[in-house]
């Protein structure tokens, strides 16, 4: 219910932002899109984070290690079908320390492709398709079911240049949760201040001087792997799912590197099979925890 509540104010910041931006519309030339134009991202990151020893309803405790790399546009091409056409690659790794008592995997890996194709309008606005089609599995289950093909439709609207709406849908096919929602804002609010207010993501990054900001932030994940059948547990899908609030420093080294580090908590957790077994419920809450990570990331 929170999170519904979430996505119908964000989509009523957009409406009311659309009539406020009629009457303004003069002042600007044609607008860029601050989310496409001026990526708060850099082209690759890599990130380490540990979310601390917590208990499974149902089981034992548990802690997380979690990797993540993220490689962006490494392949562009421009005028494909009218738009331009990205390709990355992104690699989320969960590592349970524990079995918890309910057979977990020692290792979930997701290695997928990030296609993106983006139609742009003349007056600013966009269109976006994207599909993310790679392994999702656990580490011992490597299989052809393993194989998924999330994709997702955004659509982008240039308010002026400096604020943006997104509106848009991912369809996880085969996923616990198929659909899940991409919607929010995108608002330059200040040369030193950045406010992106969406799901499944929200982030306010306040720059301190050139290589120094510091940053706040929001996010929903849920993600499902393959997994092996074993023993007592004929399973064959386990999901997590959590909400993070998160603090962060990030010191700019140069235009090439810099090395974030942030800490929080994570709420909200589930892991979800896709069938019971072994005595075990398919649904488990999971304890609230702490965590931290750090990363590198760059060029800019």
């Amino acid at each position: 219910m929170k999170k519904f509540f979430v996505i119908m104010v964000l989509a009523g910041c957009m409406c009311g932002s659309s009539n406020a931006a009629k009457f303004s519309w003069s002042e600007f030339s044609t607008p860029t899109l601050t989310i496409l134009d001026n990526p708060i991202y850099p082209s690759y990151t890599v990130d380490l984070g540990y979310i601390e020893e917590s208990t499974v309803d149902g089981g034992d405790a548990t802690g997380m290690l979690e990797f993540e790399a993220k490689w962006r546009d490494v392949l562009y091409f421009r005028d494909v079908l009218s738009g331009d056409l990205a390709v990355g690659f992104d690699l989320d790794m969960l590592i349970f320390t524990d079995s918890a008592d309910i057979d977990l995997p020692g290792q979930a890996v997701a290695l997928a492709a990030d296609i993106g194709w983006t139609w742009r309008y003349v007056s600013g606005d966009a269109f976006g398709i994207s599909l993310s089609p790679g392994l999702y599995s656990d580490i011992e289950e490597i299989a052809g079911r393993a194989f998924f093909v999330p994709f997702s439709g955004v659509y982008y609207k240039a308010f002026h240049s400096d604020i943006a709406g997104v509106l848009g849908l991912q369809v996880r096919p085969r996923f616990e949760r198929v659909f899940f929602p991409v919607v929010g804002i995108d608002w330059i609010m200040h040369d030193n201040v950045r406010l992106m207010l969406m799901l499944p993501e929200s982030r306010l990054t306040i720059y301190i001087d050139n290589r120094w900001s510091i940053h706040g932030g929001y996010e929903w994940r849920s993600l499902s792997y393959a997994t092996r059948e074993a023993g007592n547990y004929d399973r064959t899908l386990l999901t997590y799912e959590d909400s993070k609030y998160s603090v962060g420093l990030t010191y700019k080294m140069s235009d090439e590197l810099q090395i974030t580090g942030e800490g929080g908590t994570c709420f909200s957790r589930m892991l979800e099979f896709d069938k019971p077994g072994g005595g075990i419920p398919a649904e488990l809450d999971v304890e609230k925890a702490s965590f931290v990570r750090v990363g590198i990331g760059g060029p800019f």
